[in-house]
């Protein structure tokens, strides 16, 4: 299931290079957690798992800069003598708005679609997974670190729910908190 993102989300940054380059733009490693709403990992005891992602952001030289992000947030547990392993991965597209480009600290809010996949599997007993379209919104700060460096903070919402097993609705998305680190090239 999972990994299907991946390769969609690295032929998009290539795709987009060129005009990225023109542009000006910035890819940013975010390192946090999530909180699921309506828990989808809450019978495995998980409130919080790790997660993490890349955020790219290209088109500072426009008044609305475009945003292709990619999240994974993933972790196991036990239910009764189940081992079980939880996944929620996201491809979101849509735009970033930076606040003040020119300065050291830069503000930036965000927000569009996320195609958003979530599976579960049992140790022995296979997995059920499903996948939707959501929304996302964020906001942060990034803090520049010389001519080419950031590091951040960001906060993010997504929303979005899935039927495992043509049985479970589950919450798919939440809120994920963290640090950004990060490269910036162009203007």
């Amino acid at each position: 299931m999972g990994r299907r993102f991946l390769p969609i989300a690295i032929a998009m940054v290539v795709l987009l290079l060129p005009t990225s380059a023109l542009a000006g733009g910035e890819v940013n490693l975010f390192l946090g957690k999530r909180d699921i709403d309506d828990n989808f990992l809450e019978f495995l005891n998980v409130e919080s798992p790790q997660e993490i992602g890349i955020e790219l952001t290209f088109g500072h030289q426009w008044p609305v800069a475009i945003a292709i992000d990619y999240f994974q947030a993933d972790d196991d547990g036990t239910y009764y003598s189940y081992r079980l392993d939880a996944e929620v991965q996201q491809l979101a597209v849509g735009v970033r708005y930076l606040f003040r480009k020119d300065k050291t600290v830069v503000p930036f809010i965000g927000g569009g679609l996320a195609s958003i996949q979530g599976e579960l599997s049992a140790q022995g007993q296979g997995s059920v997974d499903d996948s939707t379209i959501g929304y996302w919104i964020q906001g942060g700060v990034n803090f520049r670190i010389g001519r080419f460096f950031n590091l951040g903070l960001d906060l993010r919402s997504t929303h979005a729910e899935i039927e495992l097993d043509d049985v479970l609705d589950v919450e798919v998305g939440g809120l994920s908190y963290g640090v950004l680190v990060g490269f910036r090239w162009g203007a």
